[in-house]
């Protein structure tokens, strides 16, 4: 029996921890609450320039699994998820030539009151190695965005691997 988990079921463990996202309750204060740190790493056998030609592509987000459709307008990516919930990004910066870009969430369902990540690709020597790193506060919606960032670096490797 293979450990590893089909793209089906990615998309429904990305889909389920959404959903549980969204329907989390968190107390009104929100300042002061714990930061948490997520760094996923995750080696793809195809060139940086493929991965990139993927990842770079700001306003096409249906790689990511629970994402139905995005577009971007000026700096501000918007992203149809799960039940109708729609979340809008702001493209802080881009560096093409570094195949890095970072990014907040500006609206969401979720009571975020801090958010910041980032996606990388870099050549590894044998292939890429994709990063995609995010703070978060309240931290205890930390464990929510590890498993997104994972479904979401998990089927983007089988995406392009095929």
């Amino acid at each position: 029996m293979s450990d590893r988990l089909g793209i089906a079921d990615l998309i429904d463990s990305y889909a389920v921890a959404v959903d549980l996202a969204c329907r989390r309750q968190i107390g009104a204060g929100r300042g002061g609450h714990q930061v948490a740190s997520i760094k996923k790493e995750i080696h793809i056998d195809r060139p940086p320039e493929a991965v990139w030609a993927i990842v770079g592509n700001v306003g096409s987000m249906e790689w990511v699994p629970g994402v139905i459709g995005s577009t971007i307008d000026g700096n501000i990516r918007t992203c149809d998820v799960s039940e109708g919930a729609v979340l809008k990004e702001q493209i802080l910066s881009m560096d093409e030539t570094a195949r890095y870009y970072e990014y907040t969430i500006v609206e969401s369902r979720l009571p975020i009151s801090f958010y910041r990540a980032s996606m990388k690709v870099t050549d590894d020597g044998i292939g890429s190695r994709f990063i995609w790193t995010a703070e978060i506060e309240p931290g205890d919606l930390g464990p929510i965005i590890e498993a997104a960032l994972r479904g979401g670096a998990q089927a983007l490797k089988a995406r392009l691997e095929g």
